[in-house]
């Protein structure tokens, strides 16, 4: 869906992670269904940009070193 991956454990980024599976669930939704709510999965997606710029923006200097050390964060050779 998106190149963004939550890092598991990380509790600052839950918004992001529910409104991603929101969008996934609808995603789903209307593959299984003739529903329309392309509207809906745009506005959701805009939501979730606006909100990882939020968060990301305003990181403390812990979060900054959580991200930073986590095993399985995006490295250089990815």
């Amino acid at each position: 869906m998106s190149d963004f991956a939550p890092v598991p454990g990380m509790e600052f980024e839950a918004p992001i992670v529910e409104l991603e599976n929101k969008i996934e669930e609808l995603l789903s939704f209307t593959q299984t269904t003739d529903v329309d709510l392309s509207g809906q999965i745009d506005e959701l997606r805009r939501k979730c940009d606006e909100k990882k710029r939020a968060i990301y923006a305003h990181l403390t200097p812990w979060q900054k070193v959580q991200i930073a050390r986590h095993p399985k964060r995006p490295l250089v050779t990815d």
